[in-house]
C-alpha cells in the first residue's frame, strides 16, 4: 500500500515538473514622436492595454518613418496611433476597428496675414512625411513640397520664409503656444479617423485588443490631454 502511495505522489511531482510553464508573449510597441509628445496619457493606456493581455511590453519610441519601416520588416508588433487608411499603404497593417480619434480636420495653413490665395500658388509646401500630410497632397494633386522631421522644424521654415504653407490638423495648430500666429489659407481640406494597427504576428489577440479599446472609450471616450508639438 505504502508502494502504491509513493508512486502516485511520484508521479504527480514529475507531472508537475514536466508541465511547461506559460511563458509571457514578448509585444513590441511602436510609439512614434509625435504620439509621444502629443497624446503621452494614450501611449501609457496602451502599453497597460497589452500588459492586461499578458504581454511583456517594449515600448520602441521613434521617428514615424522609421516606426512604419520596423513594421514593415516584422521588427515592430503595434503601431500606436495612424491613419484610418494606413492599410491601403502597408498591407501587413491590420486595424482594430475602435477609432480614437473622430474625424479630424487637416487644413493648409501659412503666417497670418501673408497673401496666398491658393495652395498650388505656393512656392513651397512643408510638410512632416506623415500618411495624412500625403494623402492631403495626393487629394489636390500637390507636387510642389518639401519634407522636415517634426512640427518645430516646419514652423522654423515657415517662419523664415523658406517655405509657404504647411499642412496641419486643426487641433494641432490650437495647441501651439501662439496659434493665432498662422491662419488656414484657403478652403481646402482633408478628414482623417486614426486607429491602432497590429502586425500579422499577433493578429489571434485582435479580438480581445478591440474589446480592450472599447472599455477604455466607455471610461473616457478617448479624450486626451493635446500637448504642444512645438517648443
Amino acid at each position: 500500500m505504502n508502494v502504491i502511495k509513493y508512486l502516485f505522489v511520484f508521479s504527480l511531482f514529475a507531472f508537475t515538473q514536466s508541465s511547461p510553464t506559460k511563458v509571457k508573449k514578448e509585444i513590441k510597441l511602436a510609439v512614434d514622436d509625435l504620439v509621444f509628445k502629443a497624446i503621452p496619457d494614450y501611449a501609457q493606456d496602451l502599453e497597460n492595454l497589452y500588459k492586461r493581455l499578458g504581454f511583456n511590453v517594449e515600448i520602441k519610441r521613434c521617428p514615424l518613418t522609421r516606426c512604419l519601416l520596423l513594421f514593415k520588416q516584422g521588427k515592430i508588433s503595434a503601431l500606436s496611433l495612424q491613419i484610418g487608411t494606413l492599410n491601403e499603404a502597408l498591407e501587413n497593417a491590420i486595424r482594430i476597428e475602435v477609432p480614437i480619434t473622430e474625424k479630424i480636420k487637416l487644413y493648409p495653413y501659412k503666417l497670418t496675414g501673408k497673401k496666398i490665395e491658393n495652395v498650388n500658388e505656393a512656392t513651397h509646401i512643408i510638410i512632416a512625411g506623415n500618411q495624412s500630410h500625403i494623402k492631403f497632397l495626393k487629394k489636390y494633386k500637390i507636387k510642389n513640397f518639401i519634407k522636415a522631421k517634426n512640427q518645430n522644424q516646419i514652423n522654423r521654415n515657415i517662419d523664415r520664409g523658406r517655405a509657404d504653407i504647411f499642412i496641419a490638423p486643426d487641433l494641432v495648430v490650437k495647441a501651439f503656444k501662439n496659434p493665432n500666429k498662422y491662419q488656414i489659407s484657403d478652403k481646402r481640406f482633408d478628414e482623417n479617423q486614426f486607429f491602432h494597427f497590429i502586425h500579422p504576428s499577433i493578429k489571434e489577440y485582435k479580438k480581445k485588443i478591440e474589446e480592450e479599446l472599447l472599455k477604455l472609450k466607455k471610461k473616457h471616450a478617448f479624450k486626451y490631454k493635446f500637448n504642444s508639438l512645438t517648443d
